[in-house]
Parts: C-alpha cells; structure tokens; sequence
C-alpha cells in the first residue's frame, strides 16, 4: 500500500533579495566614503584649498537618499540601478574642477573616481563576489 507524501516548497526569494539589497547599499556606502576621501585628498594636493570651505563640503550619497554631510540639504537623484554620487553643493566647486578663462583647471572629483577604480572594483568583489 502506497503512503501520501506532501511536498512543500517555500521560496526564500524574498530574504534573498532583502540581504542582496542591504549588501549592494553596504557596497555603494563604501564606496562613496573612499571616493569622499579621494576627493579630499585629491583637492588637497592640487592646493586648491584657502578656507577649507569646498574640502570640507565634498560629500557623497546613495541614489534616491540624502547627503552623508551635515547641513547639506537635498537627495541625490533616483536611478534605475543601484548607485553613489560624489559631489559638493559649494556653487564655485565647478569652476575649481574645469577652471575658467582666467584660473586652471584643478580636477579633484574625476581623479577620485577614474584614478581608484581599482579601489572601487575590489570593494565590490569582496561584499557582492568577483566581477567577470
């Protein structure tokens, strides 16, 4: 005599996605404080730094969420994907990064981003695995 067996299947696609999330945002947070201090140091050893003023206000956030800096009001914009801005809301910010008709330009922001991507890409192979 044949005995019922019930199967059950549950999915745990739900904590899944859950832990995939809060390991994508620990990875973008990483990256944003790295790419922060890049900035920083980047701006320092241009010598484009006379109060302190746009060194100080360089900060970062995660797509869709405020500014990791005190008194920095905003929210970063939404993407589609997963992403981290790196910026300053000081308004004379982009005439030090392109320089003007009368001052040379000091990049500080792209070099903290093209020059550590190295950095960045071995941030995200440890908390989310190896990049193909």
């Amino acid at each position: 005599m044949a005995k019922n067996i019930d199967v059950v299947f549950t999915s745990n696609l739900d904590a899944f996605y859950d832990e995939f999330d809060e390991a994508v945002k620990k990875t973008l947070m990483e990256i944003g404080i790295e790419a922060e201090k890049n900035a920083k140091k980047e701006i320092t050893a241009k010598k484009a730094v006379d109060t302190g003023r746009l060194r100080n206000s360089i900060t970062w956030a995660i797509g869709g969420e405020g500014a990791n800096a005190p008194g920095y009001s905003g929210t970063a914009p939404k993407k589609d994907q997963p992403c981290v801005y790196v910026g300053t809301n000081v308004n004379y910010a982009k005439y030090v990064e392109y320089g003007t008709s009368r001052m040379k330009a000091r990049p500080y922001l792209r070099p903290a981003v093209e020059d550590f991507k190295d950095e960045y890409k071995k941030i995200i192979e440890d908390n989310l695995g190896e990049i193909k």
